[in-house]
């Protein structure tokens, strides 16, 4: 596993083996495969990061930060770890799938669009703060989430979808 620590006050450009980007803020680390594995790529963050992920259908990108994991395909977004209980993700490109990283609600997630920023308490996963950048401070969204099962057949057959009040 290789470790990058920031200590340098500045933003540090790191170029992965798959050839995605990772920007790491100041105080941040990251970790990570150098070779990444064959079905997947995943990294663990602690601090901020600007992840501009490399497009790779076979293998999901996923980040894991304070409890929380960030799985993508090819996009570009932004973690920030506030403190050990809430992480903040920020998509600029793409979708991303956030869920916890461990525990009962697994089968949980939010999928993000464009501009939107998700705030998480990664002990209480189901609360969560939406809000998206084109929005006013006063439409900040606040969204239930719902156990969907993994099974996109079962999902289309039982009609399964994420209600919002968008």
């Amino acid at each position: 596993m290789q470790t990058i620590d920031n200590k340098t006050g500045k933003v540090m450009q790191i170029t992965l083996s798959d050839c995605s980007v990772v920007a790491l803020y100041p105080n941040g680390i990251l970790q990570y495969l150098p070779a990444f594995e064959e079905n997947r790529r995943i990294l663990y963050l602690n601090g901020k990061a600007r992840f501009d992920v490399r497009k790779d259908k076979v293998r999901p990108f996923t980040v894991y930060a304070s409890g929380i994991a960030t799985t993508a395909l090819g996009t570009r977004f932004i973690i920030s770890v506030l403190d050990d209980k809430q992480v903040s993700v920020t998509l600029k490109e793409g979708i991303v799938k956030v869920s916890p990283e461990h525990g009962r609600d697994t089968s949980m997630h939010v999928l993000l669009r464009p501009g939107d920023q998700l705030i998480v308490n990664s002990r209480k996963f189901h609360s969560y703060s939406l809000t998206h950048e084109a929005a006013s401070a006063f439409a900040k969204e606040k969204r239930t989430v719902l156990k969907i099962p993994d099974d996109t057949t079962t999902k289309k057959k039982q009609g399964w979808s994420l209600k919002t009040n968008r």
